[in-house]
């Protein structure tokens, strides 16, 4: 009867990963990403950077009733449309200040300004970095509020982390994801093949019957001393500028890659979750029933132990199955294995 239950525990723990736990997270992130947009300093959490419209912004300590009194701010501020954070604002202390107004502020006391200047010509910009630095005793920055004012609490945006979808929704949106990579790898790959120029090799030169393919020529000796040294350059520039674009391309593959691993875990955990109900407890109850001696706290011992050691190996294949170093799949079954 016991095992029956087991088995019955089982199959719950799968419907609570299936349905209930997605949909409680999903639930709890749409409403506090609603609070955050009400209440902007409880969207400020302490020792990290936090997105605060254009701002990003990390306090040490956060104190007062609703936590509005900062203590060592740092702050990246982004200038229009411009990519990137060139702004940087340190303070001791920081303060936000509500009134009746769309205008939120954020009083900064006691700190340093830091601004690097970013010049319309690229090369200037590499080579000349005009900076800005001044000290201040008070900054304020106003942050506009107006569009929190008719925030819908009950609005439930489409959130598509991995924690917060079913069976079936994750096999959707894995196929999309791999497919979406596929269609980067591709467009890549061709993009590449283009700037090699292999479709226009052969258009200026035909093989006759005593050319060899395959013998050895040295190009460079058919062009003057000057040309040679040119398309020497220009070759090793049209390498650097290749090896740039893998380095950028292999760490957006990555992301892709980790992404599609973090969606297949998630899938399979569902299903792990109820055959470890099952494993446990037939590895837990011969182990209550053989060991007699020492009451409570021998057998105590031994069940932590075991416990520990399935979620430490589940946490160890999980973390390496994000790169791929382990099977996603595996990675999934490998504590209950």
């Amino acid at each position: 009867s016991l095992s029956v239950f087991i088995v019955f525990l089982a199959v719950i723990s799968f419907f609570f990963a299936n349905s209930v736990i997605p949909y409680a997270e999903f639930n709890f992130y749409s409403l506090r990403k609603n609070i955050a947009k009400v209440k902007p300093a409880m969207a400020i959490a302490e020792g990290q950077f936090n997105q605060l419209n254009d701002i990003n912004i990390k306090v040490a300590e956060k104190s007062g009733e609703n936590g509005e009194f900062l203590k060592d701010v740092i702050i990246h501020q982004k200038k229009g449309n411009v990519r990137g954070n060139f702004t940087v604002i340190k303070a001791n202390t920081g303060e936000f200040i509500s009134n009746e107004s769309n205008i939120l502020q954020l009083v900064l006391f006691d700190g340093n300004y830091y601004d690097e200047i970013q010049d319309k010509d690229y090369t200037k910009r590499t080579k000349n970095r005009p900076q800005v630095k001044s000290t201040f005793e008070k900054y304020i920055i106003n942050i506009d509020v107006s569009q929190f004012n008719n925030i819908d609490f009950e609005n439930k945006e489409s959130i598509t982390k991995h924690t917060m979808l079913n069976v079936v929704d994750l096999k959707t949106a894995i196929d999309s994801l791999n497919t979406k990579r596929g269609e980067i790898l591709e467009t890549f790959s061709e993009t590449m093949l283009k700037r090699t120029n292999h479709h226009t090799l052969n258009l200026n030169y035909k093989l006759s019957k005593q050319d060899s393919i395959t013998k050895p020529v040295d190009i460079l000796k058919l062009y003057e001393e000057r040309k040679s040294i040119q398309l020497i350059e220009l070759a090793l520039n049209t390498i650097k500028t290749a090896k740039k674009d893998l380095t950028s391309k292999s760490k957006t593959m990555l992301n892709t890659l980790v992404n599609v691993n973090k969606h297949v875990v998630a899938l399979h955990d569902k299903f792990a979750l109820g055959l470890s109900c099952i494993i446990l407890f037939f590895v837990g109850a011969p182990l209550g029933a053989l060991i007699r001696k020492g009451g409570i706290g021998l057998p105590l011992i031994i069940a932590i132990l075991i416990f520990l050691t399935y979620h430490f190996i589940g946490l160890f294949a999980k973390n390496s199955s994000e790169d791929s170093s382990v099977d996603p799949v595996l990675a999934a079954w490998l504590s209950s294995l």
